[in-house]
This record gives C-alpha cells, structure tokens and sequence, in this order.
C-alpha cells in the first residue's frame, strides 16, 4: 500500500497542484460510514466468536471483522463505497447460529434538512441515513458532523437512525 507522501508525489506527476490535492483531500461533502458495531446474543465461547467472524466476512461489502466474546460484539469495516445492509448483517449472524440484538453505525458527513428531520446522503449510492432526535440537530444543519446512531429502520434506499451522539467536526 502507498504511503500518503507517495501517492501525493504521484498526483504532482500527474500535473496536478497543491492546492487541488488539499481540496480534494478535505473533508467530504457526503456520508460516509466508518465502523458498525453489532451487539449479538448466543455467544458463548471462543470457537462461536471465530464463526461469527468467519460469517460476517463473507458478508457481500465487508472488508474487515473484529469480534470481541467478553462484550458479545462484533466491529465491522464495510469496503469504501459499500451500502450499510443492515439485513445482509443479521443473515451473517444467524448463519454462525446467535442472534442479532442491535445495529450501531458511526458516519461522518453533511448534515441535511429534508421534509422536517435531518439526513446524510452518499454521493455515489441512493442510500440515505434519516436521523431521529431533531432538537439535538438544530444547531448543526449544514455542518459537518461526526454521527453515531443505533439503526431503527432500514430497506434497500434508507436506514432509519436513533441518535447516540454527535459532534461537529
């Protein structure tokens, strides 16, 4: 893998300058999910923590897993450009024999007033993160955040978010 310097000196081989790089590189206007966190029921010893791993990377977007069996959760990175599907996550699950108790998300993104709630939208797909809890939204519309919220709600074009917390960025 390219250090962050390499592929600089490669974009200014390119012919294109600084200050170009520095804007593309800043922050992005859309959402991006981070990490998801899911919160299982069932496992009970280090050989259901290896299948639950085991079955959550051959979840269609998932890049990486990390579970950990004191706390009965599993840390996913989905591969960039990858939708949240938070049903493919659960069928991962039950496919290792436990139970699906919570989905978490954290994103990153512009915060967007729509029809009286707020969202973060992708650029490149047609899913949408509607968030809950407007009061504590007011404030940042138009911002940059940092979201973490627990999925409510989801199909194939929007995933419905409790909110657990937020920070401007």
């Amino acid at each position: 893998m390219k250090s962050p310097r390499k592929k600089v000196e490669s974009r200014l081989r390119w012919g294109l300058t600084p200050v170009l790089l520095f804007a593309l590189c800043v922050a992005p206007a859309y959402a991006q999910v981070e990490e998801v966190t899911i919160t299982v029921e069932g496992m009970t010893c280090n050989l259901c923590a290896a299948g639950l791993e085991r079955s959550l990377r051959r979840v269609e977007g998932v890049a990486a897993v990390k579970v950990v069996l004191a706390s009965q959760t599993a840390t996913i990175h989905l591969k960039p450009g990858a939708p949240l599907a938070p049903a493919r996550l659960r069928t991962g699950v039950e496919n290792a024999g436990q139970r699906l108790r919570a989905v978490e998300v954290r994103l990153r993104g512009t915060l967007q007033r729509k029809d009286g709630g707020y969202e973060l939208r992708p650029a490149a797909r047609s899913q949408t993160f509607a968030v809950r809890d407007a009061a504590k939204l007011e404030d940042l519309a138009g911002r940059h955040v940092q979201l973490r919220g627990r999925v409510v709600s989801s199909d194939a074009a929007a995933v419905e978010l409790e909110l657990v917390a937020v920070k401007p960025l």
